[in-house]
């Protein structure tokens, strides 16, 4: 009897670890199509059989239950005790924004690349943004591009983006416009929205591919369509003056509402057919960061 409940519980252990690894996988867009409600329903069922990072996750993000920060925190320590690289990833995350317990980048770095070491993909990434900002550790451009190079190799579509950003901009990498779109490539098929933006304004202004309106526009959609605020008001853009789209003030005002819903100033000030917006031809497109800083988190 003693042997089969152990074996029962490795049985456990073993789903659990596979639910809790295929939810991380859509989470950040791993070999797999972001989706964060997917993600969501993995981690709970991996979190009902007793994993401990699962619980860490589903209490940070509310998955589930009600977010508890401080429980989050306390089940991710207690991976890293098991010297669980996912863990020492969430911990280093815990710390680096103070989420159930007191800021320390430091610490946070040192998580992270200890999670790095051992394979852990998004710890990865979570170092290559703390070497391209200097948080915990002196600010290095060429260890961030390793580190996110890295996370690209491992099929993360974020470190992808951002791997892309880095050749597009010439950041701890030989500027490449060409590498830069192949990246945004690969995520953009993944679903990445941020991915899918870039590679619109690649097609948009001939950057490492030739010029092609209606592509541009294509993508510019399914971005715009799953939220991206430049997206939506590139489109916008494109509907008011006729590019790669047939002109449709309706469909322009469409998206310029979209993105003005969600902060983008320069929209609140641009509204059809009113003497005190600029003219399109004046208007400039949206091009995305236009620093390395993240808003990973």
């Amino acid at each position: 009897m003693e042997g089969g409940n152990s074996e029962g519980k490795q049985g456990s252990a073993e789903a659990a670890s596979k639910l809790r690894d295929d939810a991380i996988a859509h989470f950040y867009g791993i070999n797999k199509q972001k989706d964060k409600m997917k993600a969501a329903e993995l981690c709970i069922k991996a979190a009902k059989l007793g994993d401990t990072c699962a619980l860490a996750q589903c209490n940070y993000e509310g998955w589930g239950m009600d977010r508890d920060l401080t429980s989050a925190f306390e089940f991710a320590k207690k991976a890293v005790a098991k010297k669980n690289p996912i863990g020492e990833s969430m911990l280093g995350r815990a710390y680096l924004f103070g989420a159930g317990t007191s800021r320390d980048a430091k610490r946070a770095a040192g998580l992270f690349r200890a999670a790095a070491k051992k394979g852990e993909t998004s710890a990865c990434l979570s170092l290559g943004m703390c070497y391209a900002e200097g948080i915990g550790v002196s600010r290095d451009e060429k260890k961030a591009a390793r580190c996110m190079q890295r996370a690209a190799d491992a099929g993360n579509s974020t470190a992808q983006v951002f791997l892309g950003f880095y050749f597009g901009k010439g950041f701890g990498v030989a500027k490449d416009h060409e590498k830069a779109f192949t990246w945004y490539q690969k995520a953009a098929v993944m679903g990445n929205s941020d991915a899918q933006f870039s590679l619109g304004f690649c097609y948009d202004e001939g950057l490492g591919t030739k010029k092609d309106a209606k592509t541009a526009v294509s993508w510019y959609q399914k971005a715009a369509t799953s939220g991206h605020i430049g997206a939506q008001y590139n489109l916008g853009l494109c509907y008011e003056n006729g590019f790669g789209v047939d002109k449709n003030t309706e469909e322009a005002e469409k998206w310029y509402s979209a993105a003005a819903k969600q902060g983008y100033a320069h929209c609140r000030r641009v509204q059809l057919n009113s003497t005190s917006s600029p003219p399109p031809s004046l208007r400039k497109k949206y091009h995305g960061k236009q620093s390395v800083k993240s808003t990973h988190t």
